[in-house]
């Protein structure tokens, strides 16, 4: 939680967190939140996503996909 600059509930459609300062977060309302923190983190370690890099990060599939949007 150290990493969340900030979150957003002015969507009805989706909670917005800001992460690290180079990340916009998209999560469902009701999500099991401790476990879409650990797959972001998950998803960050694995070196996928470029250390200069910034956009948004869609965590709200039904299916688990997760989909990076570069700014």
């Amino acid at each position: 939680m150290s990493e969340v600059d900030s979150i957003r509930l002015d969507d009805a459609a989706v909670l917005t967190m800001g992460y690290m300062k180079r990340f916009r977060v998209e999560l469902p309302y009701g999500a099991d939140y401790a476990y879409k923190l650990r797959t972001l983190r998950a998803i960050l370690d694995s070196g996928r996503i470029e250390s200069n890099e910034t956009g948004v990060l869609r965590m709200t599939g039904d299916n688990g996909q997760n989909v990076f949007i570069k700014d």
